[in-house]
């Protein structure tokens, strides 16, 4: 039985050779590009946009800090977007206190100046000097120095005490915030939902050209073998070469070589952003991520192995078929249908056992790595909490996280199947283009496009299919033009190869064929 090729992994030549295939349709590679670069930065930004929106709007907690003025100095040197100047005191969110640098916080807290009883921070407006009244005014606990823009601060918990009407106009700016937060959130949904169809779109139409011009040369380049190279490979291989091992070229462009982009896009970038947002933190994730590594690699290798016997049986299940359907009158003729429908049972089995111990790699590492995932989420929260109350990450980036590391493991079990089909487009490839490599064909090399009388004759011609075995030896005969003369003999005489080789579809090993006394091959 022949061993299907299937290659290692990744093979740059083949993969250059294939883009190369992709160059008329390279209006469509570089929008599916674009796509690519947007889609993923717009659902990365999510996660950001939450965090804003609950620790600047909906948590909404500022911590004073007041004493020396060698602090407050420090302060106002670090241009925090989110504190507030009181002239003698500032009020910080608690999420921008959480980016302050290591030595200037270590400061604050040796110097005493944090107060950690909690503020909410807003703007007098004029629809609030007509609700100043014991309800609010009792409750302010400080005013700012600004006069043209002057900004007030009531303590956390006595936040709660206003009546629901005085607490709406308190936190009118917040509300506005959520608004507007809710309308970019939306944007970028829409974004992501047209940037990902984009590059899917695109990228699909790409594949299915390029699957369309390989199979047509495919295609091309077959018919114009000679009968000998085609006799000498089944029809059901040379159907699953124009078929199924172009359709993995089309998988590589459709469902993989772009997606496998993204999906790595997606995770450098989920740590590039946790990073960004808590350093800290970044550092407890990180330290959760070899485990996957291993584990992919290991599941890469599982992977190749299963998915090489599949693709070797399906290839074998194609070739039987298909020789035993087109050779079925054979078949019945020598009363062989026990054994055709025994032989391809076992093959049929052998095909079940592959599809199956493939289907067992897969269903063994997608629950790892679900497990692995929520070990990971486990851990942002033990750790993200202890932060928490030391004050080193705010509520908001603890989602942030949650959402960030889910994001970062969505695209490793794709990545990791991914690879497996990279590596059967590889393999498939390979074989499109031994086959195209192939050129055995009959050359034509005759100039003479005189007219014949029609006078022909052999002139010991030796042929044989096979070597060692000719079915045609030291034959010799003439025939007038005009004249007619019947080919007698039993099957397997040669009648008919006598037709092919005058007709040339197949050349003879020796002697000559001659038509008006002159060479078949000069015409």
């Amino acid at each position: 039985m022949d061993e299907e090729k299937v290659i290692s992994g990744y093979n740059h030549t083949i993969m250059r050779r294939l883009l190369g295939y992709a160059k008329p349709y390279w209006i469509y590679v570089v929008g599916a590009l674009v796509s690519l670069t947007l889609a993923p930065s717009s659902d990365l930004l999510l996660p950001v946009v939450i965090q804003r929106a609950v620790d600047r709007h909906l948590v909404a907690r500022f911590t004073r800090i007041a004493d020396e003025e060698l602090q407050l100095d420090e302060l106002r040197r670090l241009d925090l977007e989110a504190a507030f100047d009181f002239g003698d005191a500032f009020y910080v969110q608690d999420d921008e206190l959480t980016a302050v640098n290591g030595i200037a916080r270590a400061r604050l807290i040796e110097a005493g100046v944090l107060d950690e009883t909690g503020y909410y921070v807003f703007h007098i407006t004029d629809d609030l000097l007509l609700e100043l009244g014991p309800d609010l005014e009792d409750l302010i606990f400080e005013v700012s120095d600004d006069d043209s823009s002057p900004m007030a601060s009531i303590r956390s918990t006595d936040l709660d005490l206003l009546d629901p009407e005085v607490r709406a106009l308190v936190r009118g700016e917040d509300l506005e915030e959520l608004r507007q937060t809710a309308r970019v959130f939306l944007a970028l949904l829409v974004s992501v939902l047209f940037f990902t169809f984009g590059q899917l779109y695109l990228m699909a139409l790409t594949g299915q050209g390029v699957m369309r011009d390989l199979r047509s040369e495919l295609f091309d380049h077959t018919v114009r073998q000679r009968l000998g190279h085609l006799s000498q490979h089944p029809v059901g291989r040379l159907v699953t070469r124009v078929t199924n091992d172009v359709e993995t070229v089309n998988q590589l462009f459709t469902d993989v070589l772009i997606n496998l982009i993204s999906n790595i896009a997606k995770m450098i970038g989920s740590l590039v952003t946790l990073t960004i947002l808590n350093w800290r933190l970044g550092l407890v994730t990180l330290a959760t991520i070899p485990p996957v590594i291993i584990l992919t690699v290991i599941f890469r290798k599982r992977a190749r192995e299963a998915y090489r016997r599949v693709r070797i049986w399906v290839s074998r299940v194609n070739a039987f078929l298909s020789e035993h359907l087109s050779g079925m009158s054979v078949v019945q003729l020598f009363v062989r249908e026990r054994r055709a429908r025994s032989q391809f049972a076992e093959q049929n089995d052998e095909l079940m056992k592959a599809n199956l111990a493939e289907m067992y790699v897969f269903a063994t590492f997608r629950p790892i790595v679900d497990l692995l995932s929520s070990i990971s989420i486990a851990v942002i929260i033990y750790f993200g909490a202890a932060f928490l109350v030391r004050g080193l990450v705010s509520l908001g980036i603890l989602i942030a996280f949650v959402n960030l590391i889910r994001r970062f493991y969505q695209p490793v079990m794709q990545i990791s199947e991914q690879f497996t089909v990279v590596q059967s487009a590889m393999a498939g490839s390979e074989r499109v283009f031994e086959m195209l490599d192939q050129t055995d064909r009959i050359e034509d090399r005759g100039t003479s496009t005189d007219s014949v009388e029609g006078n022909l004759a052999f002139k010991s011609v030796w042929f044989a299919y096979k070597p060692g075995e000719p079915v045609i030896k030291d034959l010799s005969f003439t025939v007038e033009a005009g004249q007619t003369v019947a080919v007698v003999g039993y099957t397997g005489a040669g009648k008919t190869t006598i037709a092919n080789l005058l007709t040339r579809l197949w050349d003879i090993q020796d002697g000559s064929i001659r038509i008006d006394d002159r060479d078949i091959r000069e015409f």
